[in-house]
């Protein structure tokens, strides 16, 4: 009887490890403000539409490996500075925020990838190298422009330095290169995919 009882104590007391959290990354649709669509591609296609498309995709493929995710694709504001402080404080509670952009350049012939993070955040850039990585294993023809920190007053700064999880600005081709253009054009399922996997490798380190 004794020993019975000491079973049963044994099984109440007994603590089932607690399961990890899941991951939460904000995708947000970079110029989502009122009547801002961003540069256009040689192709025509703004900005907001070609990364809209890609937020979609992406929202789908975290799901695929397990990480929660939201689409925000409308800042309800006309100024850069009120839109950067709504999604600062819209985002707070996520472990990743990401922003979608494509470059532009009065130049065509401008072209790379690079990925945007706050100047002296550790995690930013670790997080910004994560994407780098996993777009120079996917794309591995492409220029390698590198993991830029942001600094106060530079572009980008007012979304990458006061977001309170880690922030990364996606640039991952300039959409003023025809040839660039040609390459991602119609492909960002493919894109989306990049991304997810960056995420996830991320979050796995």
């Amino acid at each position: 009887m004794k020993a019975l009882i000491l079973k049963l104590i044994a099984l109440f007391f007994k603590r089932e490890p607690k399961p990890e959290p899941i991951k939460k990354v904000a995708i947000c649709v970079g110029h989502s403000r009122l009547n801002d669509a961003g540069a256009k591609s040689v192709g025509g296609v703004s900005e907001w539409e070609f990364n809209n498309a890609v937020a979609i995709f992406l929202n789908e493929k975290l799901k695929e490996r397990g990480i929660a995710s939201e689409v925000v694709n409308d800042y309800p504001f006309r100024t850069y500075r009120k839109a950067m402080a709504w999604v600062r404080e819209r985002t707070w509670v996520f472990d990743a925020v990401i922003e979608l952009h494509f470059n532009s350049f009065s130049n065509s012939a401008a072209k790379g990838f690079e990925y945007l993070y706050c100047a002296g955040s550790e995690n930013g850039e670790r997080l910004a190298q994560s994407f780098i990585d996993q777009h120079s294993a996917t794309i591995p023809g492409q220029i390698d422009r590198g993991a830029k920190p942001i600094s106060t007053g530079e572009r980008g700064n007012l979304f990458l330095i006061k977001t309170k999880p880690p922030a990364v600005i996606c640039e991952p081709f300039f959409g003023s290169n025809p040839t660039e253009w040609v390459l991602f054009d119609g492909n960002q399922e493919q894109l989306a995919e990049l991304y997810a996997d960056a995420l996830r490798n991320y979050f796995a380190t």
